[in-house]
Parts: structure tokens; C-alpha cells; sequence
């Protein structure tokens, strides 16, 4: 798929996704202009699959995606829908501020660190699983700190998205979805890579954390 099929496709999901569904959900064009958590909220929907398009390479897409992928999407998926009923006809809409502005923190953080992570793993980013030719044990970066950063934006990307709508029902799908499909993802690619490194990998996972520096 060439760079502009790919938009074309993108483009019209995007309007649907981050305006057209929760205009419906919520029975109005404008419900997201009247607070500024909401119109953060649905810019940052739409700014998630701008990103993912961005990110999209069709050459090193696998054949099929892995289950975790397709958990990991169909929770983002949910997220969003959930959010925006709990907000405009849920008990969302009687929380205080301060859950918007907890969401906002970890978005913050999420948004950098996966960028971060991203970057750090160059070419050897797949979607998926993978051990691609040539590839080496990625130690540097964020990775001295953490093994799986990405996992840890992914997961407080879910938990913040949600909380910036004031939702804990978005919290609960992202908990009960996302959660698992990152511990499954987790449990294979420490297997995959303590195949292809051994005793270097394990190394490597005594002196550094999972998900948060020198804590978990």
C-alpha cells in the first residue's frame, strides 16, 4: 500500500472515529468544545491514529497480526466509545477536574517515552514479535533502565486517554483489555529473545526493571 492509499484510508477513519462516533454516542456535533479536557480528549483520539498511520510500514508488516496486537487494538478501539458515554450520559460527568488533569500527566509521559522507545530501536521496530536479520540486543537508551518501554507508554496511554474524559469505565476496559494483551506481548518477547540471546538477555534482565526504572 503506497503512502497515499494508505491516507486515504486513514483520513476518513479518523474524521469517523474521533468525531462522527462520539457525536452519535453523545447526540451532539459539539459536545467536546465545552470543556477543555473534552476537546484534549478528542484531539489526542485523532492525533493516536495520526500517529499510528505515520508509523505504518507495509513492508514490515507480518502476514498476519499477533493476538496481542489485535487485543491491544480492539481495547484502544473500546476505549474510546466507552469514554464518551460515560462522559456525556455515565456518571463521568459529575467527577471533579482532577482526574482530567491526572490523564493529562500520563499522556505526558506516555507520548515521549514511546516516541523515545521508537527511536531508540530504529530499524528493528516491527508491530510484532520479531527477531529480524542482523539484529543485536537493544541496551542503550531507555532500554538501560527499562526492558519494555513501549509497553509502559502503551499502558499508561490507555489509562490516561480515558481518565482525561473523566471515565472509569474507559479505566476498567483498558484494565481489563489492554492489560492482559501487554503481560501476553511481554511473555513473548522475553521468550523470543531469550532464544535468540541466552544467557546475554538474562544478563541483561537482572540489572534492569520491566516497566518502571529500578522499581518494577
Amino acid at each position: 500500500m503506497g503512502v497515499w492509499k494508505k491516507w486515504l484510508v486513514a483520513v476518513p477513519f479518523i474524521v469517523i472515529y474521533s468525531l462522527g462516533l462520539p457525536a452519535l454516542i453523545a447526540g451532539r456535533v459539539g459536545w467536546f468544545t465545552e470543556s477543555w479536557s473534552d476537546t484534549l480528549f478528542v484531539l489526542l483520539v485523532a492525533g493516536m491514529w495520526v500517529g499510528g498511520t505515520v508509523f505504518y510500514h507495509p513492508e514490515r508488516r507480518q502476514r498476519s497480526h499477533s493476538f496481542t496486537r489485535v487485543l491491544f487494538s480492539l481495547g484502544l478501539l473500546t476505549i474510546v466509545p466507552v469514554s464518551v458515554l460515560d462522559r456525556t450520559h455515565g456518571p463521568a460527568a459529575s467527577l471533579p477536574e482532577g482526574w482530567s488533569i491526572a490523564g493529562t500527566m500520563l499522556c505526558l509521559v506516555a507520548i515521549p517515552l514511546g516516541i523515545t522507545a521508537w527511536r531508540t530501536l530504529g530499524r528493528f521496530y516491527v508491530p510484532d514479535p520479531d527477531i529480524l536479520a542482523g539484529q543485536t540486543l537493544i541496551t542503550q537508551g531507555i532500554y538501560r533502565y527499562i526492558q519494555h518501554p513501549m509497553m509502559t507508554a502503551g499502558m499508561l496511554w490507555a489509562l490516561g486517554l480515558p481518565l482525561i474524559a473523566r471515565s472509569l469505565w474507559g479505566v476498567a476496559v483498558a484494565a481489563a483489555v489492554i492489560g492482559p494483551a501487554i503481560a501476553l506481548r511481554v511473555h513473548e518477547e522475553e521468550a523470543m529473545l531469550r532464544q535468540a540471546f541466552g544467557e546475554t538477555y538474562r544478563a541483561y534482565q537482572s540489572r534492569t526493571r520491566r516497566f518502571i526504572p529500578f522499581i518494577f
